[in-house]
């Protein structure tokens, strides 16, 4: 169970408003863990409003070749030795951290589709 409250008048004059409102809060309760309810902040419209923007970022780069694969060695502390690489994926043109933008690509299921596409390119 998670819940949004959203307070009337604080945080909204209309029905629709408030509404939205309790459901950016839900969306924060949610990220949270279970079992938990947030009450609406303004602050939460940015994040929210971030993290869209983000993710229409990530879908213009599936469509554009917008990412890259970075091979980072993996190295034996004892001998020295390379004895692998990790493939790490980043956004060519754009400095977002690795750690953002999969979290939103966790996020929105977009994790499948970026996997798909770094797999066959």
């Amino acid at each position: 169970f998670s819940a949004g409250i959203a307070c009337f008048p604080e945080d909204a004059t209309g029905e629709n408003e408030l509404i939205m409102k309790a459901d950016t809060a839900m969306f924060q309760a949610k990220g949270a863990g279970k079992n938990t309810y947030v009450f609406y902040e303004a602050a939460m419209q940015q994040i929210l409003t971030n993290k869209n923007d983000l993710e229409n970022i990530m879908r213009e780069a599936l469509q554009t070749d917008g990412y890259k694969m970075v091979y980072q060695p993996l190295v034996d502390v004892v001998t020295g030795e390379i004895r692998s690489y990790e493939a790490l994926v980043r956004l060519k043109n754009y400095n977002i951290s690795a750690g953002d933008f999969i979290r939103v690509a966790e996020e929105s299921d977009l994790i499948l589709e970026l996997d798909f596409h770094l797999l066959i390119t």
